[in-house]
């Protein structure tokens, strides 16, 4: 998982033709899944992506989905399985079919909400991808995907939300039926998501993200361009986040410093973070706090701990913010 949501640094090596649609993209879904007064329905981001051959490509960055996936930790290499069980499923099924990737909250990462990835294969390449924030528990979540599992082309095993965190579920739609209709009846959640789905109002919601977004990814693309030092790169990163604020999209800070580029250049506070991105590219908040390194000896940690928590290397007390 990445410590930091809008990390403009991973920007720097894309061509310049590349680069400001990329950042038009990232900024508009950040902006819907971290947004502070937004729904649960108004904060689905949904994407289009692309099969060729044996990979799912990123139409806009014009590679696979799969290049950037962590594995620094026994938490990443989880939900890394989960994505490539879920690319894999993709690649594999057929047209009019879709595939589940159900994350629940807490765990090891202290997630805060629950997430449902769900892809629909709507032509021979050709794949709508959405990314659905949730506030059921872990029990309901496991429970649901338990009944959803009934309607699997593949045997799919799991016993527990951890166990179907790193998991897929391939879904057969039945034909003539329609997908979202048919989910929200195998699948039903806490929101209206199915039916907005349906009705394409996510994609109308993203597309206005997109329109503030892209003026603003035009001038943070020019600035990385000429970053040289980490400071820089946060620089163009917090300014770029503050001017989609005053665009009207309001961020959803947490007292605690070390995700959002403005709240660590404020701070000066490095490593402490109330997000992160996961291995699908969603914004994930926490219940407990991303430490990168041990502020005292320096040893990495790489894991989001609580008040209390012991360095395995000095023995330092982490006491909060």
């Amino acid at each position: 998982m990445r410590e930091r949501v809008f990390d403009t640094s991973l920007y720097k090596d894309l061509p310049e033709q590349v680069r400001t649609p990329v950042i038009t993209e990232d900024l508009a879904g950040l902006v819907l899944e971290a947004g502070k007064n937004l729904t649960l329905e108004d904060r689905i981001n949904p994407r289009k992506l692309v099969i060729k051959g044996e990979d799912v490509i990123d139409p806009i960055e014009e590679g696979s989905v799969l290049k950037s996936l962590s594995e620094e930790s026994e938490f990443d290499l989880r939900e890394t399985a989960s994505a490539r069980s879920f690319y894999r499923n993709l690649i594999s099924c057929p047209v009019g079919s879709s595939v589940f990737s159900v994350s629940a909250p807490g765990g090891e990462a202290g997630y805060l909400e629950g997430r449902i990835n769900v892809a629909l294969r709507v032509s021979d390449e050709k794949i709508e991808f959405y990314g659905i924030p949730t506030r059921l528990s872990a029990e309901a979540l496991l429970n649901k995907a338990i009944l959803l599992n009934e309607h699997s082309r593949a045997n799919v095993v799991f016993f527990d939300p951890e166990g179907l965190r790193e998991t897929s579920i391939p879904v057969v739609i039945p034909p003539g039926k329609n997908p979202w209709v048919f989910l929200n009846e195998v699948f039903p959640l806490d929101s209206e998501a199915w039916s907005v789905i349906s009705q394409g109002k996510p994609w109308i919601m993203k597309e206005k993200a997109k329109f503030d977004s892209h003026p603003v990814a035009e001038e943070t693309s020019k600035q990385i361009g000429e970053a040289k030092t980490h400071f820089d790169y946060l620089y163009a990163g917090a300014k770029a986040e503050r001017k989609m604020e005053m665009a009207g999209w309001i961020l959803n800070y947490s007292g605690c410093p070390g995700l959002f580029n403005s709240q660590i250049l404020g701070m000066q506070r490095v490593g402490i973070a109330p997000f992160a991105i996961d291995v699908f590219g969603n914004v994930r908040s926490f219940e407990k706090k991303y430490i990168k390194n041990c502020g005292k000896c320096g040893v990495h940690i790489g894991k989001p701990i609580s008040s209390g928590y012991h360095c395995p290397s000095c023995g330092g007390t982490y006491e909060g913010c």
